[in-house]
Order: structure tokens, then C-alpha cells, then sequence
């Protein structure tokens, strides 16, 4: 859901005090996504058309740092089952990632193609998105709600150097519910 911002600290006392008794289960974080695509962007257009076999592909690490240990995260729908892989990748520093090198830098290696199934000759970083997270979760862990804020995004597709990145601030609030 989009919520407006002036509302979002709100949601929180709601949802403290709503019947499902949430608590926080981490702190705040700062969450870094790199997505990859083909230039077709079929990742992408299989999700918004809503595809019942779709994958999503991104790299992801947590907080300011940009020396920081990276997961390949892998997440493939069929039909109503999910399910997402996660490859632990080498600490790396982040601001070196290019297009040209990232499967070099990252050790994306041939074993880990046929391990997730997915072939990375023809993807790209695509785009960048970082946020703000917190995390809650019923007592009786079959809900979990989250709230992403300072919402900024960047397209990685024609970028030669990630200093040179070029970010959309959003103000938008996203709240997540998702239940087991």
C-alpha cells in the first residue's frame, strides 16, 4: 500500500497497538537493491503484466557502507508458489560495479548459473533503489508487516562508473503486510 508520509508514524502506533501484537523484530536499516534485466527488461514486463512464471533478479546489501557483503537473490514464481534463493557473494566495494564487470567482481561463476538456472550472459544492472526499512512481526509470527521510506532510485542501464549515479528521491511510504 502507498501511504502518505504524513500518516506513516501513525501506521506505526496502529500497528503497536492492533490486535495481532506486533513487535519490531530489526532495527531500521538502510536496504541497497541492484536489479538485473535483460535489455528487453523481460524480468520486469513479466512481473507488471503479471506472469505467472516470472523470475526477479537483484543484488542486495544492507546499510551506508559501500565496501559491504553482497547476496544474489533469486526469486522465481510459478503459478501461486514462491521462492526465493540466496547465494552469498565476496565482500566487494560496491562503487566499483559496472556493467562490464559486475560477474567478474561478484565471482558469478558457471556453477552458480546452473545452481539458480538462470544465465547471466544477457543481464545487466538495470537499476539501483535504496530505502529505508522496519520490520514487524505478529507474536504468532504469521504476519509481518514493513514500512520503506526515502525511497531513491537510480537507472543503471547507460552508467559507466556507480559515482556518477544520478538519484530520483521519492517521498512515497510503502507498507508491506505478508502473511504465511
Amino acid at each position: 500500500y502507498l501511504i502518505p508520509p504524513s500518516i506513516s508514524n501513525d501506521i506505526e502506533f496502529l500497528i503497536f497497538c492492533c490486535k495481532g501484537n506486533f513487535n519490531e523484530t530489526y532495527h531500521e536499516r538502510l536496504i541497497n537493491s541492484i536489479y538485473l534485466d535483460d535489455d528487453n527488461f523481460d524480468f520486469y514486463r513479466s512481473s507488471v503484466e503479471g506472469s505467472s512464471v516470472r523470475n526477479k533478479i537483484r543484488l542486495r546489501w544492507y546499510g551506508k557502507n559501500s565496501y559491504s557483503n553482497i547476496n544474489l537473490e533469486v526469486k522465481s514464481k510459478n503459478g501461486v508458489v514462491g521462492k526465493k534463493n540466496i547465494y552469498k557473494l565476496p565482500k566487494v566495494n560496491t562503487k566499483l560495479l559496472t556493467n562490464s564487470n559486475y560477474k567478474k567482481i561478484l565471482n558469478i561463476t558457471n556453477e552458480l548459473e546452473h545452481d539458480s538456472s538462470i544465465c547471466f550472459a544477457n543481464l545487466g544492472m538495470k537499476l539501483y533503489v535504496s530505502y529505508i526499512r522496519k520490520y514487524f512481526l505478529s507474536f504468532d509470527e504469521k504476519y509481518r508487516i514493513t514500512i520503506d521510506r526515502n525511497l531513491k532510485y537510480s537507472r543503471l542501464d547507460y552508467l559507466q562508473d556507480m559515482s556518477d549515479l544520478v538519484f530520483t528521491d521519492d517521498n512515497s511510504v510503502i507498507l508491506e503486510i505478508k502473511y504465511k
